[in-house]
């Protein structure tokens, strides 16, 4: 059994009124990092587990990516984006099922409450890497880096809506997190 990936990330951008999608270059890049002490002392984290990337046959030009991203700090946290240098697009997708039939339908971003898990999981929300560079072996570990901004809400509440806090939530510079997952078939 493989042990799941854990990645700390810890909260440096500035508050600013702007959207995160708005907020200019990435502030910080946290690194990968195996199971171990979750320090908490520096602020908001962020931690990732069971990460995997989905082994395709080597025709194939897209795979999807799971994991589970819980937000351990007292704000909701918003994931605007994705990337990764092996495949040439990437993407939230939630996978849609009517009349019988299962499709994929893109997500804009991902909203976080604090202290909650969000789970990318097979037939539910997922990312899709498109475009592959190369084909996918099973064993190798391919990075993926997300983009995400942490949403403060008046007050200092984690979360509500415009006019329950009674203004618009203001979010933090964009930050990026890199997250290294074994390429395998599904658990």
């Amino acid at each position: 059994m493989q042990k799941p990936i854990f990645v700390v990330l810890v909260l440096t951008g500035v508050v600013c009124l702007c959207g995160c999608a708005l907020g200019g270059a990435a502030s910080q890049k946290s690194r990968a990092i195996d199971v171990g002490t979750v320090d908490t002392e520096g602020g908001a984290v962020l931690t990732v587990e069971h990460a995997w990337v989905r082994v395709m046959p080597p025709n194939s030009t897209s795979t999807a990516v799971y994991f589970d991203l819980t937000n351990h700090s007292a704000h909701s946290v918003a994931v605007v984006g994705v990337e990764a240098d092996w495949a040439t697009g990437a993407a939230f997708h939630q996978t849609i099922r009517a009349a019988g039939v299962a499709r994929m339908q893109p997500v804009n971003e991902v909203l976080i409450p604090a202290g909650d898990t969000f789970r990318f999981q097979p037939g539910g929300q997922h990312i899709m890497m498109m475009g592959l560079r190369e084909p996918l072996r099973q064993h190798d570990r391919k990075a993926f880096t997300l983009r995400y901004c942490w949403v403060f809400t008046p007050g200092g509440a984690a979360s509500g809506s415009e006019a329950e806090q009674g203004g618009a939530p203001r979010v933090s510079a964009l930050d990026e997190l890199e997250v290294l997952a074994p390429v395998r078939r599904q658990p």
